[in-house]
C-alpha cells in the first residue's frame, strides 16, 4: 500500500463471561469431551471460500478496517449457521438431550452450555 506498513487485527469471541465456558468447549475437561467449535470454523477451508467475494473484497478496497469488520460480521453469520445446524461434535447422548428439552432449552439438542447465550454474546473487534 505505497509503501506503508501497518497492522491490523480481527479478534472473534466471547470477551466477557461467556469465554470460560467458550475455552472449556474447545479444550474439554474431566468429564466433558473437547467439541472444538470456534477454531474449527476460523481454520477451515469452507469458511475462507465463504468470505471470498467480491463484497468483502470491496470493502477492503475502501478501507482494510471495513474489511475486518465485514470478516467480523461474516464469521458471526457462518458461526451461528454452524451451530444451529448441528453441526458440533460429538453429539449429545440422548438422555442428556431428554433432560434438556425437560428443562425447556429450544436447543436441546446442540452440545453447548447455554447456546443461545453464547450465540448472542459472540463478537469481534478490529484492532489497529
Amino acid at each position: 500500500m505505497d509503501g506503508l506498513d501497518f497492522t491490523i487485527e480481527l479478534e472473534i469471541g466471547w470477551f466477557g463471561g461467556r469465554s470460560n465456558i467458550a475455552r472449556m468447549h474447545e479444550k474439554g475437561g474431566a468429564n466433558l469431551p473437547v467439541r472444538k467449535h470456534l477454531t474449527k470454523i476460523a481454520g477451515s477451508s469452507e469458511f475462507r471460500e465463504y468470505i471470498n467475494n467480491s463484497y468483502i473484497n470491496s470493502k477492503f478496497k475502501l478501507n482494510p478496517k471495513s474489511g475486518m469488520h465485514t470478516i467480523g460480521q461474516a464469521f458471526i453469520r457462518y458461526y451461528e449457521n454452524y451451530v444451529l445446524s448441528g453441526q458440533i461434535t460429538p453429539s449429545l447422548k440422548a438422555s442428556t438431550i431428554k433432560s434438556k428439552f425437560k428443562k425447556g432449552s429450544s436447543t436441546a439438542s446442540i452440545p453447548l452450555v447455554d447456546t443461545s447465550k453464547m450465540l448472542s454474546e459472540l463478537t469481534y473487534k478490529v484492532i489497529e
